[in-house]
């Protein structure tokens, strides 16, 4: 089974903040985005909290930055393996 991911709208509204309020300049939104959705896919098929981590080389602090998102702020979609 295939699970899919995305995010909502509250779901990007967080990522845009989180993006704004933590990534260094030069940071590819996008990168980070796609790296998001994947630790989000593995995090959920885990039932594990869903908390992504920016690494401290990637935010102006020099810290990691951690994103908390709910249940609502994703869309989960499954399809059976062919």
């Amino acid at each position: 089974m295939i699970t899919n991911i995305e995010l909502t709208q509250s779901g990007v509204e967080k990522f845009n903040q989180f993006f704004a309020d933590h990534a260094k300049t030069g940071v590819d939104m996008q990168a980070v985005m796609f790296e998001l959705l994947d630790v989000m896919q593995e995090r959920a098929s885990m039932d594990e909290s869903l908390v992504y981590e920016l690494g401290g080389q990637y935010t102006r602090s020099g810290n990691p930055a951690l994103l908390t998102l709910d249940i609502q702020d994703i869309s989960v979609t499954e399809e059976e393996d062919e």
